[in-house]
């Protein structure tokens, strides 16, 4: 195999992992997106049930009515059931987490591109390099949350979507 073989080779599979990296980012903003927007519904939830339960009790002192007492009681488990979810969950965490894994393999597709970049300039890249950026990405998908699959294929489709209309390496991260 000739050198130029070699240098195609290198900038295809250099470019298949940066497109990765964006994908992978993508998917861990959306995911970090989702916990977090779970979590602010359920402790809404939870502040809004404790409120009518204070509400309630206040309202059924002296009264002779053990409705307002019995919906106090329901409301009150309900509340303690979702507190209780919202801390099984760990949603803040996994948003947390999900958004630094993003973080990281944005900065992996950074370093990608600065090396598709001086491939492109007619510059090398050695082997040591790219032995380096895959074990980096190894270790990557060793310690991050797992993107559920609805996520990534919708952060994928984006990415390939957008790298069809532009035909350059030109990526928008979504708000994280």
């Amino acid at each position: 195999m000739g050198s130029s073989a070699i240098f195609t080779h290198r900038e295809s599979m250099l470019n298949e992992w940066q497109i990765g990296a964006q994908i992978l980012a993508n998917g861990h903003y959306y995911a970090s997106k989702r916990d977090t927007k779970w979590n602010d519904i359920l402790g809404g939830t939870v502040i809004a049930a404790t409120a009518i339960v204070g509400s309630a009790i206040f309202a059924s002192l002296g009264s002779a009515h053990h409705g307002w007492q019995i919906a106090a009681g329901i409301i009150s488990m309900s509340a303690t059931l979702l507190a209780a979810e919202q801390k099984y969950l760990r949603l803040e965490e996994r948003a947390t987490q999900h958004r630094e894994a993003g973080r990281v393999y944005q900065s992996l597709r950074q370093e990608i591109e600065c090396v598709l970049t001086r491939l492109q300039d007619g510059a090398s890249a050695g082997d040591d390099e790219i032995a380096s950026i895959k074990s980096r990405r190894d270790e990557i998908e060793k310690v991050v949350p797992t993107i559920p699959s609805r996520l990534y294929d919708r952060a994928k489709c984006e990415v390939l979507q957008s790298k069809e209309r532009s035909k350059v390496a030109v990526y928008d991260t979504p708000d994280a």
